[in-house]
């Protein structure tokens, strides 16, 4: 049977940015050449009620402050002072947050007009980062890989390989609101994070090196949280942003969290060994139809290598060379209208969803590729609620 999915290219804008639609099992997103942004993610919750999901702007031409929905890179997140020794060479990036390097530099990958076309009914976007280029060593050449499935997933693929030795850290930056992008704020939303131990920061929001037990503190998030408006105050009196480590195997495709709210359930995976909770503090914004993106306007959820890890934590690899591939894979699911049968067989004891049984619903369309070294995998699945 043919696949109901499809994709468009609905706009190309007079600065050639390509804007596309994908659309497939009742979910629509809208892709941007421009940034790799995801402009769009329109999903309904368990009454039917569609809104859209993510924060951003109407036009591509707005977009560069905050990394909304933009593909980050080469390094996302933080560089302390922005240096970093790789063989023997030391490296000066550019200072751009502070005292650090953040999310690639002056002009990083969502700054880029990707390439891009329409192959398989799936928008592939690539771009070659110059050796040198922003600072880093290699050339770099990057494809993601874009596709919204017939059952509604929205799947994102990264590839990356470098001529010579480099770093490397890939995500998206979507933030998102389960409401819907326009309702205010997130303390409606619970979370649940499958992290026993985060990387402490200094006041510059690097990592101090130290991993530390989640146990007995606000940063013990394993069961079901409310963000309550106290709860993120008493934060440094500026909410999560953090790099918390999940539990298991690097390369092993693990549970890391789920968000509920307003009839929506977002489910996060990955192989990578950290991801950034970060609850927006920062957002001060006027967004889409001139709604205005406060201070917890969104929370992000960024798999990624740990903060600083060129420069700490030895065990954790951001260096790849040769024809090494960094995959990350998101699915965003709408998915089924009731409670299917078997759902409680997927929840563990700990209340966790279990990663190895979710084939059973079918949620993941067998995406799920062999890891290899310097290859990694995230998966979100979004879907009405249950909870």
């Amino acid at each position: 049977m043919a696949s109901t999915a499809t994709i468009s290219l609905v706009k190309l804008w007079e600065d050639s940015t390509a804007q596309y639609k994908l659309c497939g099992g009742g979910v629509e997103v809208v892709i941007y050449s421009l940034g790799g942004v995801i402009q769009s993610i329109l999903a309904p919750n368990n009454q039917g009620e569609v809104v859209d999901v993510t924060l951003g702007y109407d036009t591509p031409q707005e977009y560069g402050k905050f990394y909304f929905g933009a593909l980050v890179g080469r390094f996302a997140n933080r560089i302390a002072h922005g240096k970093f020794s790789l063989d023997g060479v030391s490296y000066q990036l550019a200072v751009n947050n502070g005292p650090n390097h953040l999310h690639g530099g002056l002009s990083g990958f969502d700054k880029k007009n990707w390439d891009h076309e329409i192959i398989d009914n799936k928008l592939v976007l690539t771009y070659t980062s110059a050796d040198g280029e922003e600072s880093y060593p290699g050339q770099l050449k990057v494809k993601v890989t874009y596709e919204v499935t017939e059952n509604a997933e929205l799947v994102i693929d990264y590839e990356a390989s470098t001529d010579k030795p480099t770093i490397l850290n890939l995500t998206n930056h979507a933030y998102f609101n389960l409401e819907g992008e326009a309702t205010g704020n997130i303390f409606s939303h619970n979370i649940q994070l499958a992290c026993n131990e985060y990387t402490p920061k200094d006041d510059v929001s690097i990592p101090t090196g130290e991993i530390t037990s989640v146990t007995d503190t606000n940063f013990d998030l394993r069961s079901s949280t409310a963000l309550t408006q106290d709860l993120l105050a008493s934060i440094d009196n500026q909410g999560y942003d953090h790099n918390f480590i999940v539990e298991g195997k690097t390369g092993d495709m693990r549970f890391v969290g789920r968000v509920t709210a307003g009839g929506r359930v977002m489910d996060v995976h990955t192989t990578q060994p950290g991801v950034q909770f970060y609850t927006g503090y920062y957002l001060n914004a006027d967004g889409k139809s001139g709604h205005h993106y406060g201070p917890y306007s969104a929370f992000c959820l960024e798999t990624q290598h740990y903060p600083d890890s060129p420069n700490k934590y030895g065990n954790v690899n951001t260096a790849y060379e040769g024809s090494q591939q960094l995959t990350i894979s998101y699915h965003r699911s709408r998915d089924i209208k009731q409670r299917p049968e078997d759902e409680e067989a997927l929840i563990g004891t700990d209340g966790f969803l279990q990663a190895d049984n979710n084939k059973k619903l079918g949620w993941f369309g067998g995406v799920f590729a062999p890891v290899a070294l310097g290859q990694f995998s995230t998966t979100i699945l979004l879907r009405t609620g249950w909870y």
